[in-house]
């Protein structure tokens, strides 16, 4: 597996510290054991924190309220608002795939 690399432009502002170390162990995690185990670890965290519905109401309500915005003139086109669809039906699913990895985690400990 390639090491993850943290992206230069996140700079946390809200995570509070406990998360900022999940973070900062996936990006110095220097084997894949220990990058499977931080991944798991920040999976485990988002979904006590969210639960599942919750998770895919909020992200719907980000995209209407992105659609609806008229500071937003990017997504006049329907390309362009077909992207942003894209975007939010293939992040369900990676939610979806991230839930099953949770359960299955969870009960293999």
């Amino acid at each position: 597996m390639k090491k993850f690399e943290t992206n230069q432009c996140f700079k946390p502002a809200t995570l509070p510290e406990t998360l900022m170390e999940l973070h900062e162990a996936l990006a110095k995690a220097n084997n894949d054991s220990s990058r499977r185990e931080a991944a798991i670890k920040i999976i485990h965290e988002y979904f006590n924190c969210f639960g599942r519905t919750g998770m895919r109401h909020d992200l719907w309500q980000m995209l209407t309220g992105t659609l609806g915005n008229k500071h937003m003139p990017k997504f006049k086109k329907g390309s362009q608002r077909n992207n942003l669809f894209f975007f939010y039906e293939f992040t369900l699913m990676l939610i979806d795939a991230s839930y099953v990895i949770n359960v299955v985690t969870k009960d293999e400990q």
